[in-house]
């Protein structure tokens, strides 16, 4: 089986920033224990693995733990492989067959790639959350604006916010018990 394997920082506009990914362009599947194994060896918060299949590519990613079910920077970082190195044309798109659905990347004429992920119909629900059920002993705790990530194993998550500056914010971080991603 032929393999090619890359290092790429994806969201980034000069090397060494961004998020990086591996990515594995193989020539055909390869089995899931020696995905899982190279993810491990790699350490890195996924790595990409991609094969023809179907007029298009196969897609998937691993963590050193565990198989995920979708990773943007992965998704970008596997295109921006198989333009590279010449397995697509830098005009033709990326099609990729995941867990997750169809995916399909494209260069834009500034160089950049932008990704379709496909739209999923909602309904308006309500989630009640049974902390207990989730492992937890008690409902995530609001954590100081600055603070970073503990990196020892923690037993709750964290939620933060940033002060109120009299205008409407987003932004919000997440802090789940470890899962030993890095």
């Amino acid at each position: 089986m032929s393999t090619t394997l890359a290092l790429i920082d994806a969201f980034a506009a000069q090397p060494f920033t961004g998020n990086q990914a591996a990515v594995a362009v193989l020539s055909e599947e390869p089995d899931d224990p020696w995905m899982q194994s190279v993810a491990a060896e790699l350490q890195l918060s996924e790595t990409a693995f991609c094969w023809p299949e179907g007029g298009g590519y196969r897609l998937r990613w691993f963590t050193p733990r565990v198989e995920v079910d979708l990773c943007g920077h992965a998704t970008v970082a596997a295109a921006a492989a198989l333009w590279a190195d010449g397995h697509l044309h830098r005009d033709e798109p990326a099609e990729f067959l995941t867990r997750s659905g169809p995916l399909r990347c494209r260069r834009t004429t500034a160089g950049e790639i932008d990704m379709e992920v496909p739209a999923l119909a909602s309904e308006p629900t309500t989630v009640t959350l049974d902390w207990r059920r989730l492992g937890l002993a008690e409902p995530p705790r609001r954590c100081c604006p600055g603070r970073v990530p503990p990196r020892r194993a923690s037993s709750w998550p964290c939620s933060e916010r940033p002060p109120r500056s009299g205008r409407p914010t987003s932004t919000w971080r997440f802090w789940p018990p470890p899962s030993r991603v890095p």
